[in-house]
């Protein structure tokens, strides 16, 4: 009889799932599990997936249930090592469900509790939890280097297109390969319209949990950049949880069973406008034909 333990081969491949294509993975990780109910990390890592999917309820009673099962599973806490990495992974699980439901109080005990909030890891999370308890001033401030620390603790739209400006075709075509950007936006890319047009269709129903606190788009349009000398169709939106606040966006691989909005009306009515004949030409046709 098979030892219901973990088939890392198997387990692998959903692994990978996670990103490109999470309700797959959310029902290929239950098959797993029941089988192989003793591998603490994929239940976590479902979990996580669950948070990814916006079922974060679900999530709650996974974690809560898995940590549990570990703790009182006499050969884990005999193995510190693997006791060890199982509670990093509830951690990082634990924040990030605790980030998606605005709990930051509970997401500073946490990493107070395990010395982490100097970790490297969670410095913007530790941070963004400062910031939401009233744990950050102004004169906090003025040594912040960070981009992204900044947005957290007051949004600018014109600090983001400043930002932005290094996933552009300009900031990087001329540039040696080791500076440039391993992702950025074809050299016609209407960015500043494509920013308008993404905030009209930002859909929380389309919304992605990938990340502690942002949310994660998914937009189509075709030949729209490239992704490690790769060209794609596709480009992420990431923004301040709940709003639509956009942190960052770029061209990004393996989006295509994900959900998606897609701009390619854009392009369609761009190359009309460029092939629509002007006022003065009309006019001069018409003159031409009297």
């Amino acid at each position: 009889m098979e030892k219901p333990y973990w088939d890392l081969t198997k387990r692998r491949k959903i692994d990978r799932l996670r990103k490109i294509e999470p309700q797959k993975a959310l029902s290929c990780y239950e098959e797993y599990i029941s089988k192989y109910y003793l591998d603490y990390e994929a239940k976590l890592l479902y979990a996580s997936t669950l948070i990814t999917v916006g079922q974060i309820s679900q999530a709650y009673e996974v974690i809560k249930e898995t940590k549990y099962q570990y703790n009182n599973n006499r050969k884990i806490k005999a193995d510190s090592d693997m006791k060890k990495y199982l509670d990093r992974s509830s951690i990082i699980t634990e924040i990030r469900l605790y980030g998606y439901t605005e709990q930051f109080d509970k997401i500073y005990d946490i990493l107070q509790k395990n010395n982490l909030l100097r970790d490297e890891q969670f410095s913007y999370i530790a941070f963004l939890s400062k910031v939401k308890l009233g744990m950050i001033s102004e004169e906090d401030l003025e040594n912040l280097k960070s981009y992204k620390k900044k947005q957290g603790y007051e949004y600018s739209e014109d600090r983001f297109k400043e930002y932005i400006k290094k996933h552009t075709y300009e900031e990087n075509h001329d540039k040696p390969i080791e500076e440039k950007s391993n992702t950025f936006f074809c050299e016609h890319f209407p960015l500043d319209r494509v920013i308008e047009e993404v905030k009209k269709n930002i859909d929380r129903d389309n919304c992605l949990y990938l990340g502690f606190f942002s949310d994660t788009y998914i937009f189509k349009y075709d030949c729209c950049g490239v992704y490690d000398n790769t060209k794609e169709n596709y480009f992420k939106v990431v923004c301040s949880h709940d709003t639509n606040n956009i942190i960052t966006m770029y061209p990004a691989p393996n989006c295509e069973r994900l959900p998606y909005v897609d701009l390619n009306y854009i392009n369609i009515d761009d190359n009309y406008e460029r092939r629509r004949p002007s006022q003065t030409e009309r006019f001069y046709k018409r003159f031409a034909k009297q």
